[in-house]
């Protein structure tokens, strides 16, 4: 994945609960992909956030999401450090348990 196409306002957008605009990240070739923001939270100082596929994408099933890290130069970058995508999906899981809105959930995905 590459820079959003949203300029210089991702990581607003990404922590703003009133803001759900779609996020469009271009590809290695080129390919413009749009997520939905599912949520984003900031762990010793890395921003992460899981968007799901507004459109299917040949790598995953329809009702996947995806995990990224987000530089301060708003690069997203898929996680691949199984562990740490296992400890954030549960923080996502225990957030939506308790019915909390916290930690940049943008909605039930």
């Amino acid at each position: 994945m590459g820079l959003s196409r949203q300029n210089n306002r991702i990581i607003e957008i990404l922590f703003d609960q009133n803001d759900s605009s779609e996020i469009v990240l271009v590809n290695e070739e080129g390919q413009e992909l749009a997520f939905k923001q599912v949520y984003a939270t900031v762990r010793d100082g890395t921003i992460y956030c899981i968007l799901a596929p507004l459109e299917e994408i040949s790598c995953n099933a329809r009702d996947e999401a995806f995990l990224f890290t987000v530089s301060s130069e708003e690069v997203f970058m898929p996680v691949r450090n199984v562990r740490i995508g296992n400890q954030i999906f549960s923080e996502y899981y225990r957030m939506l348990r308790s019915g909390g809105k916290e930690h940049g959930d943008k909605r039930n995905y």
